[in-house]
């Protein structure tokens, strides 16, 4: 009994599992994803030129109404 238990546990959480669906032009998705790694590396190798670089002038990584 115990194990089935587990058995259906195991089951229903992995009905939760969910990959991220990514929905857009798929250029700006891929400049974003290629941007995105950049700046882990950058942060991974205490780069900090490069991840000043990644901000604009008013320390915004994300602008709005900009181009990507």
């Amino acid at each position: 009994m115990k194990n089935l238990i587990i058995i259906i546990l195991n089951l229903s959480s992995i009905s939760h599992l969910q990959s991220q669906t990514l929905n857009g032009n798929k250029e700006d998705i891929q400049t974003i994803l290629k941007n995105t790694e950049d700046f882990s590396k950058y942060v991974m190798a205490s780069d900090y030129t490069n991840i000043a670089k990644c901000y604009t002038i008013d320390a915004k990584i994300f602008p709005n109404n900009t181009n990507i």
